[in-house]
């Protein structure tokens, strides 16, 4: 859109008169005239000046930069409440006593991966299995943690019977209890293993960690 300006100054006192002309990109032309009556004393011929002013274009929604937001990080779900019926996910992180530990993975049918870590091992039976959990744990207590002592493993299916580490009778590849003790802040990462019947160590249960032998356990879901 162009703007024109006109003003004339007459002198021996006579009238200002200024006229805007607007003219916009279709061609059609609008004039605004203002008038203002003063006494100006000029001697001398008229003075006519002509001035053209270009507006600035306005800016548009498009000129605008608007910084996005950055989305907030959500922490992974950590499942339940920590009970038999309300279970950790695999891959939470909870403290059980003096211990920080994190339930990494539940294999339901690790017999083969347990017959190889050793040649002493007894095969499981007809119809059972070995499931292999792994667990990394960090000691967050005072003095020295023995893990292979400290925790415990157990793992309750759809029979409701309990199966525990101690009763599995196998060693297995990279054993809880092959870790060696550590002080404050020190990090373990070991495997338990469960025997039982291979429907129930395949279907819906929950694996419980305790320490001790007197701490009261927290459950992680074994799916």
């Amino acid at each position: 859109m162009t703007f024109t300006l006109r003003m004339a100054i007459s002198g021996g006192g006579a009238s200002l008169l200024v006229a805007l002309s607007a003219c916009g990109g279709s061609g059609a032309a609008s004039t605004v005239t203002v008038t203002s009556v003063s006494t100006v004393t000029a001697p001398g011929p008229t003075i006519a000046v002509t001035e053209t002013a270009t507006p600035e274009a306005p800016t548009t929604s498009e000129d605008q930069s608007v910084d996005s937001p950055t989305p907030t990080e959500q922490p992974a779900d950590s499942g339940g409440a920590g009970t038999v019926d309300s279970p950790l996910a695999l891959g939470a992180t909870a403290t059980v006593g003096d211990w920080k530990v994190t339930v990494v993975s539940y294999k339901p049918n690790a017999t083969q991966q347990v017959l190889e870590a050793n040649q002493f091992n007894d095969k499981p039976g007809s119809g059972s299995s070995y499931g292999l959990i792994r667990v990394k744990a960090t000691f967050e207590g005072t003095g020295k943690g023995n893990p292979g002592m400290d925790i415990r493993a157990s793992f309750v299916g759809s029979d409701s019977r309990e199966y525990s580490d101690s009763d599995c009778g196998a060693v297995t590849p990279n054993d809880m209890s092959s870790e060696p003790d550590v002080f404050k802040n020190g990090k373990v990462d070991g495997t338990f293993c469960f025997k039982g019947p291979t429907p129930v160590l395949s279907g819906k249960g929950a694996i419980s960690i305790s320490t001790g032998y007197s701490g009261d356990p927290l459950w992680w879901n074994a799916k």
